[in-house]
């Protein structure tokens, strides 16, 4: 749950720097969030053996939205000029995380 907070304030922090026409930074930031959100699940997979887990390839699936994430992230760090990548790889960001947050309040 610490990871969802972290990852939360950074795309908090993102939609202001853009604005405030640090776009570099809310773009780094853009990769950050998927980052945190691919090396905890890369943790968590490691760290459970594969006949504990509840539900097993939920770890792929995971992965499956969160490598696009972190790809959509860079391609908006390479066009930093264009603000739609980057508003783009927010919206996204922000509606998978929320997602992620609601599966882990109703598996806790």
């Amino acid at each position: 749950m610490p990871v969802l907070v972290i990852v939360y304030l950074v795309l908090v922090l993102a939609a202001p720097l853009v604005l405030l026409v640090r776009r570099i930074a809310a773009c780094g930031l853009m990769v950050l969030a998927p980052a945190v959100l691919c090396g905890a699940i890369l943790q968590d997979r490691m760290r459970t053996p594969a006949s504990v887990v509840s539900m097993p390839g939920f770890d792929d699936l995971a992965l499956g939205y969160a490598v696009p994430l972190l790809a959509l992230g860079i391609v908006a760090v390479v066009f930093v000029k264009s603000y739609w990548v980057f508003w783009t790889s927010w919206a996204f960001n922000l509606l998978v995380f929320c997602v992620v947050a609601y599966v882990a309040s109703v598996v806790a």
